[in-house]
């Protein structure tokens, strides 16, 4: 501790002075030994130290003094007693009664006598507890706020009411490349972009109206660059002067750079999705439309407004909404990164469209769900086309019954459902009679009109689980389930008969279509192809007992059936053994009786059976088409008969079914036989069933035609069992009529109606220029009788029966 003073100063002078001072100091005062000893008080001092009087003169500074305060404290106190220092002060700690610390200003002079001799301290300590705390935090925020603006990246710009820079922080450095010192006293003004140099007056406008003003500057860097910032304003007050403005920049270049970018894809993406021809819609995660390009809009026939105020439920058919939400979660769960399917759209005006959606989610860098993108192509068409083509490809286009794969299939699972539940199933195989005829001479589209009609029909006499197909041209096909017995297949059949032959009128032209059927009603070993093969048995049988009915199928039938096929198999193999042969009848003049023509009839060396004729085998023939190769082995033989007899000036006739007319190569196969054997037309004579020969198609006319233009002639075989007219008659290219055997058979001696029957016939192929040919002529009074009534040729057993080439006259 030192003296207050190096004067000398009187002592009872002094003493007086001191005892005033100090009963009235405001602060605490001690005077103190030399060695530390508290030799007088005040009051103040120990209420600082919360000590009485009396404990505190029993005390030294050096007691209360905290440790860590001591050294420092007595340093000073030699020094002051040393005379090196006038006087001292500092701040340290006192410790009060009860350990408490305490800080305190101390101010210490030392007191002499009038030689200058050192006598003792006086002390005047203030209580600085709360002053130095308060000073610390000011130490401490001012501190934290200089390393803030020291390592701040936001620069900190103090400006004048005039823009000027009174002060900048040192961030300026790293943010801009400026030295805070190169731009005290400039104008913030000439560092901002003219272009913002608006925005930037706005913000200072704000800030001294509200407090607060924000925007975005560029901002001119050292090096010349301008730099985006993002600028807040803040206004300073100061008593009775217009408030400085505190600025803050934060580098916002990168930040702008990316949205310019993401503003420019975005305007990309938008010219993109205005110009897509698919339909693309952006969607919120909830499924709302956020834009809809002008594509979506022209598919739903609605407005880009209308539909962002809306959501994709809003347009999605109803039954498909629930499978729209569905991929929607999918996406969002992240089970699935695209999701594709069809589903249904409503547009404006109700109509529903198909469509083939795709739907992605967009996610940002850090994987957080963005949005969706919808995409919608419309394939409604397709779908049609679709739909149309599985229709097809089980149903009949034409009447839109089901075809054979749906009858077959259709047949199957009702038998296998009637095995389970012990039920039966019947098959109804109908055949439209006669229907080559409607098509040959009223067209397709007629022929079509009825089929149409007729399955109308058909589907009416049958119950709704009942299955109608249209299997061929003219063939349809019932599959009747859950029957209780063979008896109600029956009754169908029945029905459906009665149905069909109704009055049908097509072109102003009346038909009365009939229909042939063939029943087959299943048992416990039944299956599908059984049914079927069965019922097309019956339909044969049908047709042969005269048509327009039904037969129910039974077990003769399958043996008839087996038989035939074995026929069939048989026959094919005849062909490639050259097992068939051709013999020859003579046709003679009823007059002379001199032969004037032969017919070859076909026979077959069976290995087994023997010699078969016509009638075993060509019924078989013709519904298998073998008839076409059959006929083609006798037009060779009827080729080498004839170039064996060049000089006989007779011809030779051969039967032609209608099958084998129908096929586009029947004319040119008998030119080029006729060519190969060099033989004139005029020695081949045709015979063609007068039913064959009215049914014939177009082409198959036009082909007969040109056979007669080269000379081969046609003859009417059968004549009188079919129903042709006398024009149709007429406008054929025929050139003779046979009178079929069952006339001659029933001629008499006397008037009888097949005796005016026949010489009706035989005037009528007169009046035509046709030659007449009786057949079956056994007797002589047949062959008189003929002659008689006006026939003019014969053929039959009394002429000769029918032998190999070999037994007739050769040149």
């Amino acid at each position: 501790m030192g003296a207050l003073t190096t004067d000398v100063v009187p002592i009872d002078l002094a003493t007086r002075v001191f005892e005033v001072a100090l009963d009235s100091a405001p602060i605490g005062m001690a005077i103190v030994a030399l060695d530390g000893r508290f030799t007088r008080v005040n009051r103040a001092l120990c209420e600082l130290t919360r000590y009485p009087e009396q404990d505190l003169l029993g005390l030294t500074f050096q007691d209360i003094t905290h440790p860590d305060d001591l050294a420092a404290d007595v340093a000073l106190v030699h020094q002051l007693v040393a005379g090196t220092i006038p006087r001292y002060s500092l701040e340290k700690r006192y410790l009060r009664r009860g350990g408490a610390v305490v800080w305190v200003h101390l101010h210490v002079a030392l007191l002499r006598d009038e030689h200058g001799t050192p006598v003792s301290f006086i002390s005047q300590i203030e209580d600085i507890t709360d002053r130095r705390a308060a000073r610390q935090l000011l130490e401490a925020s001012e501190e934290r706020f200089r390393m803030l603006v020291e390592h701040a990246s936001d620069v900190l710009v103090q400006t004048d009411s005039r823009g000027g820079i009174g002060w900048i922080s040192p961030s300026v450095i790293a943010v801009l490349g400026w030295h805070p010192v190169d731009l005290l006293g400039r104008v913030v003004d000439d560092l901002v972009h003219g272009d913002d140099r608006v925005r930037l007056s706005v913000a200072r406008d704000r800030a001294h109206e509200v407090g607060l003003g924000r925007t975005e500057i560029r901002v001119l860097s050292a090096t010349g660059d301008m730099r985006w910032m993002s600028l807040g304003a803040t206004a300073l007050a100061r008593p009775e002067q217009e408030a400085d403005l505190l600025l803050t920049l934060r580098d916002v270049q990168d930040e702008v750079t990316a949205r310019q970018q993401l503003e420019a894809s975005e305007e990309r993406f938008r010219r993109t999705l205005d110009g897509a021809p698919n339909a693309i819609a952006v969607l919120d995660l909830d499924g709302r439309f956020r834009s809809a390009n002008p594509a979506l809009c022209v598919l739903l026939d609605r407005q880009e407004s209308w539909l962002q105020e809306r959501r994709t439920c809003d347009v999605v058919h109803a039954d498909d909404v629930e499978a729209d939400r569905w991929a929607m979660g999918q996406l969002l769960a992240g089970d699935e990164m695209h999701h594709t399917g069809e589903q249904r759209l409503m547009r404006a005006d109700g109509a529903v469209l198909w469509i083939r959606r795709s739907l992605s989610l967009m996610r940002d860098t850090d994987d957080r769900p963005m949005f969706y993108v919808w995409q919608a192509e419309d394939i409604t068409a397709t779908k049609h086309a679709r739909e149309a083509l599985a229709f097809r490809a089980f149903h009949d286009v034409l009447t839109g019954l089901a075809n054979r794969a749906r009858v077959q299939d259709d047949l199957q699972r009702a038998v296998a459902e009637a095995r389970v539940s012990g039920g039966t199933v019947g098959v109804l195989y109908c055949d439209l009679d006669n229907f080559k005829v409607v098509n040959d001479s009223l067209g397709h589209a007629a022929g079509d009109q009825v089929l149409v009609a007729v399955a109308e029909r058909i589907r009416g006499s049958v119950r709704n689980g009942d299955t109608v197909g249209r299997i061929g041209g003219d063939e349809f096909v019932v599959v009747l389930r859950g029957l209780r017995a063979a008896a109600d297949a029956q009754l169908v059949a029945s029905q459906v008969t009665d149905a069909v032959s109704r009055e049908v009128v097509v072109r102003g032209r009346r038909i009365v279509p009939t229909t042939s059927i063939g029943v087959a009603v299943s048992d416990c070993s039944s299956d599908a192809e059984d049914l079927l093969r069965d019922a097309d048995i019956a339909l044969y049988r049908a047709k042969g007992n005269g048509r327009a009915r039904w037969e129910v199928f039974d077990d003769q039938m399958r043996a008839e059936a087996v038989a035939r096929l074995t026929v069939e198999d048989e026959l094919r193999g005849a062909l490639d053994r050259d097992e068939l042969v051709v013999h020859f009848q003579p046709i003679v003049h009823l007059q002379s009786r001199q032969v004037r023509a032969y017919e070859a009839l076909v026979r077959w060396h069976h290995p087994d059976r023997g010699l078969l004729s016509p009638a075993d085998f060509l019924p078989v023939a013709e519904d298998s088409g073998l008839v076409v190769p059959i006929g083609t082995v006798v037009l060779e033989q009827v080729c080498r008969f004839l170039a064996h007899r060049r000089n006989w000036p007779g011809y030779v006739t051969m039967n032609v079914s209608a099958v084998q007319l129908s096929r586009p190569d029947c004319a040119a196969k008998i030119t080029n036989a006729l060519a190969r054997h060099d033989l004139a037309p005029q020695r081949l004579v045709l015979e063609v069933t007068e039913s064959a020969v009215l049914n014939l198609a177009p082409a198959a006319r036009a082909d007969l035609e040109m056979l007669t233009s080269h000379g081969v002639r046609l003859l009417i075989d059968d004549f009188g069992t079919g129903f042709s007219s006398i024009a149709q008659l007429r406008d054929l290219p025929v050139r003779g009529i046979k009178l079929d055997r069952s006339f001659v058979a029933d001629l008499t001696d006397g008037d009888s109606p097949a005796n005016r029957l026949a010489e009706g016939l035989a005037g009528l192929a007169r009046g035509l220029g046709l030659v007449g040919v009786a057949e079956g002529v056994e007797t002589e009074e047949q062959a008189s009788m003929l002659h008689l009534l006006g026939w003019d040729q014969g053929q039959g057993f009394l002429f000769g029966r029918p032998e190999a080439d070999e037994r007739w006259p050769i040149d």
